[in-house]
């Protein structure tokens, strides 16, 4: 088996690798290229998923040809999963230090914001900070914060790399793009990549948010226009009311006051004089010629 894995002394003499053994990754693709999910067949009857899955393990998928025409296979075995996963792992350790980094900043940040409050004064006031607004999780300003390092890393470790494959190749544009290839890191572009996609997404619920807010304001304010239109008709009509009716008072007591005074009638001029009286919403002290003489030789006053 190890044979098999690293390949016999004397296959690796003849410039061969080995037979190889297939890794948890092409065996679990293996799996899945046996299930029912996978039926689709070639023009041979072969699944074609199946097919794939063996082309990528012998290396005739990623393999490349020379100049007189021969394969050189590209196996995708246990010993490149190896290498693949080693090589993830060196990408991803500076990932998750910048990500550490960020939410550590932000914790000791807002805990000092939380601790210069006024109402805290002591140990014994602990319980009155706000732990939700600490806890560099599910944070709109984290995520954010987040986004700008990941593409502050991923733009700065590009650069690097760049610099590093143009230093080593020599000017060869060849070598320097294999160079770059693999000294970039790509899961700091994938997680920089994942973070604009979160941020855009955000963004996107955001502005939703804000327009429906509008539209519910549109919605408020229309409904407030329409009742304060309400309002103001029924407001002209009473007024109108309320007016024609006080002058059809004062019309009539005028109309009483000139006739008496034409006629000499003191009776019909008090009662003109009422009328106006209690359309201007005062109480008469009196409503005839004898209440009139009767108030005039009491004690008390005439209010004009």
């Amino acid at each position: 088996m190890v044979s098999d894995v690293a390949g016999s002394s004397g296959s690796v003499m003849k410039g061969s690798f080995g037979t190889g053994l297939p890794g948890p990754l092409v065996s679990l693709l293996k799996e899945f290229s046996s299930t029912r999910l996978f039926k689709k067949q070639d023009a041979k009857g072969y699944k074609e998923f199946s097919v794939y899955i063996s082309k990528l393990f012998n290396g005739t998928l990623l393999g490349e040809r020379d100049s007189n025409g021969n394969l050189i296979p590209l196996k995708f075995d246990v010993r490149t999963e190896m290498g693949v996963t080693m090589q993830v792992g060196k990408q991803t350790i500076p990932v998750i230090i910048n990500e550490c980094i960020v939410r550590a900043f932000f914790l000791l940040r807002r805990l000092l914001q939380e601790l210069s409050r006024d109402d805290i004064q002591g140990w014994s006031d602990v319980g009155k900070i706000n732990w939700k607004a600490i806890i560099p999780l599910r944070n709109r300003t984290v995520e954010r914060m987040l986004t700008i390092a990941s593409m502050t890393f991923t733009v700065s470790d590009t650069a690097d790399a760049a610099i590093h494959a143009a230093i080593e190749s020599g000017g060869n544009w060849v070598l320097f793009s294999g160079r770059f290839v693999t000294r970039f890191n790509y899961v700091g572009a994938g997680r920089a990549a994942l973070s604009i996609v979160r941020e855009i997404s955000n963004e996107k619920k955001e502005t939703q948010l804000i327009h429906e807010k509008m539209i519910l304001s549109e919605a408020k304010a229309a409904l407030f226009l329409k009742q304060l239109q309400e309002f103001k008709e029924q407001l002209d009509l009473k007024v109108s009311n309320y007016l024609a009716e006080d002058i059809e008072g004062f019309m009539a007591g005028f109309e009483d006051m000139q006739h008496g005074l034409s006629t000499g009638d003191s009776n019909l001029v008090i009662r003109g004089n009422v009328t106006i009286q209690k359309v201007l919403g005062r109480e008469p002290q009196f409503t005839n010629q004898e209440e009139f003489e009767a108030l005039m030789e009491s004690d008390a006053p005439l209010v004009l």
